[in-house]
């Protein structure tokens, strides 16, 4: 009986230690608005070179309309914003396990390589 006491104690304590470290860890998620006012405001239409998206972002996740739209998929880790090129997700340990929310921004670039309109979603 006191060995059957002892593994019940054990068992509610490892329950409860979970459940602790996994509420400590878990950060809420942070809003779209946010993420992009902090770490994507180099981005404004009508202003933003081609150029500059390149050396900011890093190779675009993918192109369409011969590079006119370039998408990239990026991950949120509340601290840093980490593009995912999808040919270097296996072979970069940041990306063997989500960091936390991931987002689409889409950049659609006019005849003189400025952005035209962007959008940055939640990806769900």
């Amino acid at each position: 009986m006191k060995r059957a006491t002892v593994l019940a104690a054990r068992s509610v304590g490892a329950v409860v230690m979970i459940l602790v470290i996994g509420c400590a860890s878990e950060t809420p998620p942070a809003k779209v608005a946010e993420i992009e006012q902090r770490h994507l405001s180099f981005i404004r239409d009508g202003a933003t070179s081609r150029e500059q998206a390149l050396l900011q972002l890093g190779i675009p996740t993918g192109t369409f309309e011969g590079e006119r739209i370039m998408t990239w998929r990026l991950v949120y880790n509340g601290e840093e914003i980490l593009p995912l090129a999808a040919r270097h997700a296996t072979e970069d340990p940041r990306y063997t396990v989500w960091l936390g929310p991931a987002y689409n921004l889409v950049l659609v670039f006019d005849a003189q390589n400025l952005v035209q309109r962007h959008s940055f979603i939640e990806v769900r």
